[in-house]
Order: C-alpha cells, then sequence, then structure tokens
C-alpha cells in the first residue's frame, strides 16, 4: 500500500530524526522514491532535509510544475530529470544519484519502462552534513504546513543508499520486474522506509534503523501500491513495527519487548 496525502495538501508529512545514514557522501550514493501526482500545479517537495530550498548542506528532491522532477544539493545547481512536467496519475521511480563527480535527477514510469529519462550531471565535489531538522516526506523540512511546498499524492517507497550510484538501466530493470533483492545495494540501504498506510501514527523503516512517524490529519483513502515493484522474496520478522507512542530504543533498533503494545507484521515484503 501507499501513503495519500490527497489532491490538496498544506502539512500532511512523515518525518524521520536527522541521522548520520542521510549525509550527502563524497562518493556515489542515490535516493530513489516511488510517488505518484494527484496534483502537479504547485512545488510539491517529495523528500526535503536540512532547511529550505538552497540554503547550506540541504537536499531536496521536489516536483517542479513546469519542469518536472527535480533536485538540489547545497547551494549547487538544480538538476532536472528531463522530459517537462510531470503527469497526474502516472507512477514513477527515481530520484538523485551520484555517479563520480556529478550528480543527477533521474525518473521512469513504473508502467512504461521506456520512458526513462536522466538529466544533466551537476559537478559535485565534496560531502554535505545536513543538520537543524529532521527529514521530511511531503513537505520542505524547515516548514510545517505550506501549500505552496506539501506533496500531493500518493508515496510508496523511500531508499537511500551510500556507495552506490543509480542508473537509468537500474530504473528500467526496476519497473520491468527485477526484484529490489537482486540488486548489490539492497543489503546497504541506509532507509528503505515503506509508506504502507497513514491509518498509523508511526512505522519502523524496512532496515530497523529509522522511526517515520505521520504528521497531519486528513489524508486520502488511496493507499493501493505499485503493482510492478517488487522488494522481497522472503518473509522479514521485524520490517514494520507500527507504534502510537514510544516503542523506539534509543539506538533506534528492534526489541522483542515492545510486541505486546505493537502491531508487528511478519510476511512478504
Amino acid at each position: 500500500m501507499a501513503i495519500d496525502t490527497a489532491t490538496s495538501n498544506a502539512g500532511r508529512r512523515y518525518t524521520i530524526p536527522i541521522h548520520p545514514d542521510f549525509y550527502i557522501p563524497n562518493s556515489d550514493f542515490f535516493r530513489l522514491l516511488v510517488w505518484q501526482m494527484n496534483s502537479v500545479a504547485n512545488y510539491g517537495y517529495i523528500a526535503s532535509i536540512g532547511g529550505s530550498y538552497g540554503e547550506f548542506n540541504t537536499v531536496q528532491i521536489y516536483n517542479d510544475p513546469s519542469n518536472g522532477l527535480a533536485c538540489k544539493i547545497h547551494t549547487l545547481g538544480d538538476s532536472y530529470a528531463g522530459g517537462g512536467a510531470l503527469s497526474a496519475g502516472v507512477w514513477y521511480i527515481g530520484g538523485l544519484t551520484r555517479r563520480g563527480g556529478n550528480y543527477y535527477s533521474l525518473l521512469c514510469e513504473l508502467n512504461d519502462p521506456e520512458q526513462v529519462s536522466e538529466g544533466s550531471g551537476v559537478a559535485i565535489s565534496s560531502g554535505y552534513l545536513p543538520s537543524g531538522t529532521d527529514m521530511q516526506f511531503g513537505l520542505r523540512s524547515d516548514l510545517t504546513s505550506d501549500a505552496t511546498y506539501a506533496f500531493n499524492g500518493r508515496l510508496s517507497d523511500a531508499i537511500f543508499v551510500n556507495g552506490f550510484g543509480l542508473t537509468q538501466d537500474d530504473l528500467v530493470a526496476i519497473a520491468a520486474g527485477k526484484p529490489l533483492h537482486e540488486f548489490d545495494w539492497w543489503d546497504r540501504r541506509a532507509l528503505h522506509a515503506h509508506f504502507k498506510t497513514s491509518a498509523v501514527d508511526g512505522f519502523m523503516d524496512l532496515t530497523g534503523r529509522h522511526p517515520v512517524t505521520r504528521n497531519g490529519a486528513g489524508y486520502g483513502a488511496n493507499e493501493i501500491d505499485p503493482q510492478r515493484l517488487i522488494r522481497s522474496n522472503r518473509p522479514e520478522s521485524v520490517e514494520e513495527l507500527y507504534f502510537s507512542i514510544g516503542g523506539l530504543s534509543s539506538g533506534g533498533g528492534f526489541n522483542p519487548a515492545w510486541a505486546f503494545g505493537s502491531n508487528v507484521i511478519v510476511g512478504m515484503q
């Protein structure tokens, strides 16, 4: 399933406490997202960390109403995935990656793998350490409510990996049905948030490292996942621990003692 922030939104968003896993390394990395836009008319921020657009050490992945998917790191230039404005109602997979000395926006339609594009590279020669605010999905990270910069649509996955770059061929393979666990980076995920439903206050990401918290009310009821995304072929016992209050150790890991007050879902992911 996938969360649905609906057609109009100002404050519906998900937050994750800032963590070194989310820093930008001075090496290859990627930030992969899977989403569908209900409305493409505003600058909806899909993922954001560190503060406002263009500030030092910030990372932004957002929708530009005219140019489509855009990514920006620090005060460096914007990278646009190309192809013009995104289309409402289409499932996309893409995001931000660094390969070598450049970073890129890249994008693919999940149900039409031939529709893949990548923007021109933006030179990058160092790492960056976002700070000061939680990472947010669905709104720019320095805001708690703003209809101009809130994401209007459905979000199913956010996968962060350090040490590997992502290519257009990788996106095409995923869209064509290659299971994610078959990629070399699967066991190197720093974050894998599967936004299954907005009916819970929060959950642990699939790595068991990061708590994800829901904010705001009025989420939509359309929570159907993209069918082509194959996350795993094996059962996971602690991939999803939903919680209402507390339930997290200081180290962010799983504690079986929480189970009496939590809903632990075991199954195929």
